[in-house]
């Protein structure tokens, strides 16, 4: 490799606002439907599944990256912690994150603020 090597290339997508909070990654275990695709940004509840504010689920992680769907159980990475643009993040299409669920991120070490573009 060379020193003027370009190895990879990154597109901003706004998801990560600073660094005012550890960012920190751990691997999980998730089921996504085969050829469904959960994007970078998804907020995954307690149960492994896109977080839908269902009783009992809370908000554990957010993915790092985009899963396409095997229908198989699938380790990937997801972030446990850090500063997040509340725009940037995708939950189930039929609900919106309320306060309580950015509470309740809070309390796991995910930080959640609006950010204009």
């Amino acid at each position: 490799m060379k020193a003027n090597e370009t190895i990879g290339t990154f597109a901003y997508d706004g998801l990560i606002i600073d660094g005012k909070h550890s960012l920190d990654v751990k691997s999980i275990t998730i089921t996504v439907e085969k050829d469904k695709t959960f994007a970078r940004g998804t907020l995954i509840g307690s149960d492994g599944k896109i977080f839908a504010g269902t009783e009992g689920q809370t908000p554990d992680c957010i993915l790092t990256d985009e899963v396409v769907g095997t229908g198989a159980a699938t380790v990937v990475t997801a972030y446990k912690s850090g500063n997040f643009n509340k725009g940037a993040l995708i939950v189930a299409s039929d609900y919106t994150l309320k306060d309580a669920d950015i509470e309740n991120m809070r309390k796991v070490g995910l930080f959640v603020e609006s950010v204009a573009d």
